[in-house]
């Protein structure tokens, strides 16, 4: 009786009518509203032409290749590794040309020099950034030296062109909980407050699911938040490290998403690497996400993970 009750109040959540980032009425009449993006018309993608190695990096190689500015104040940064790509999300103040960041990174990137259009340009960046200790990279700086700087491709990315993307990119989205929902070979339905992945493991395979060393190291993190910018889903955790994917829209109703991970060793068991499809319902500040799986092997079962999550600002 409990998971059908639990079960009948997410689908209350899921059908409740979209929440703009301008004030709408809710059902008793009230105003809501999500906040507007901190950096309206700001975001830009830095790609690096040629990546900058780290002064620090540690046991292995590493250089910076690209950095993505997002409308809500995230800097998405992708550094080039020996075996893989790894992500980094962090906070990022916008004044100009100089994009000052904070949290899992601490430092400045400036703007030096452009040619051509804003919109899509050579750049000149004066980088100078270290990241903490963050979970398979350590400690790493990252810096342009003294008069030199590193060339790059500006992309502006224009401002969502409707009132769905919008809701998605206009702030950060910070993690309240899980529901897990597993049918077939395995069953359960139990829901988690906070984004520990560990606890979800470690009640599926009581359950009966069989994971991998490996698999279940994939679990050993919790999700703190989720960002969007109009290309990239980036799901941050408690390590540092993000994972991140390139999203888009999967029906004309924008209530469904497609995205697939940037790297295959991203996600986990119930969040798939490739060709991923979640539901996305919004209610007054908040937003779940209804990530589907289909596990087949010795045990075959349907996942449901719901993401469920909370304006940040």
């Amino acid at each position: 009786m409990k998971k059908y009750f639990l079960y009948f109040a997410l689908m209350g959540f899921m059908t409740f009518g979209a929440v703009s980032c301008s004030s709408d009425d809710d059902d008793s009449g009230s105003k809501t509203e999500l906040p507007e993006a901190k950096y309206p018309g700001q975001a830009v993608q830095f790609s690096l032409s040629t990546p900058l190695e780290a002064a620090q990096s540690g046991t292995q190689s590493a250089a910076l290749s690209a950095v993505n500015i997002t409308e809500s104040g995230k800097a998405i940064f992708e550094v080039a590794t020996d075996g893989s790509n790894k992500y980094v999300t962090t906070d990022v103040a916008i004044n100009g040309d100089v994009y000052t960041v904070s949290g899992n990174a601490t430092g400045t990137i400036t703007r030096v020099a452009s040619k051509g259009t804003r919109a899509e340009s050579p750049a000149q960046l004066e980088v100078n950034v270290k990241f903490s200790k963050v979970a398979e990279l350590g400690s790493l700086e990252f810096k342009t030296a003294e008069n030199e700087y590193a060339p790059a491709t500006a992309v502006t990315t224009p401002s969502a062109s409707n009132q769905a993307t919008k809701k998605l990119t206009c702030t950060s989205w910070k993690m309240l909980g899980t529901v897990i929902d597993l049918e077939g070979d395995v069953s359960l339905f139990k829901q988690f407050d906070g984004g520990n992945l560990a606890e979800l493991r470690d009640e599926a395979i009581r359950q009966g699911a069989e994971l991998s060393d490996d698999e279940k190291a994939m679990f050993d993190k919790s999700i703190v938040s989720v960002d969007f910018d109009d290309t990239l889903l980036s799901i941050n955790y408690s390590n540092g490290t993000s994972d991140v994917a390139t999203w888009r829209w999967a029906n004309s109703s924008y209530d469904k998403i497609n995205f697939t991970f940037k790297e295959l060793d991203m996600g986990n068991k119930f969040i798939p690497s490739e060709n991923c499809t979640a539901d996305v319902a919004f209610k007054d500040n908040r937003l779940n996400l209804v990530i589907y799986a289909e596990i087949s092997g010795n045990k075959n079962y349907k996942a449901k993970l719901t993401l469920r999550l909370q304006a940040a600002n």
